[in-house]
C-alpha cells in the first residue's frame, strides 16, 4: 500500500468446515509481518446470486508471518 503497510487475503475454513476468507492491514517490522486485526466473512457467493446484504464482515484475530 501507498504509506509502506500490506494487504493480506488468505483462503481457508473455518471451525464449521466452512469456505472462509481472510483478510488484513498490516505493518513491516524487520523480517516479521504483522496483521494485529484480521478479519473474515461469509454469507457472500459468487456469481448472479451475489446479494452485499448476505455478506457477514467479522473480527478473526491476528496474524503474524516471518520472512526471511
Amino acid at each position: 500500500l501507498v504509506d509502506q503497510r500490506l494487504l493480506v487475503y488468505w483462503f481457508g475454513f473455518g471451525p464449521d468446515g466452512q469456505r472462509r476468507w481472510f483478510f488484513g492491514i498490516g505493518d513491516i517490522d524487520g523480517d516479521i509481518l504483522s496483521f494485529p486485526n484480521m478479519l473474515t466473512s461469509s454469507g457472500g457467493v459468487f456469481g448472479p446470486g451475489f446479494d452485499p446484504e448476505s455478506v457477514q464482515i467479522l473480527p478473526w484475530g491476528s496474524l503474524e508471518l516471518e520472512i526471511g
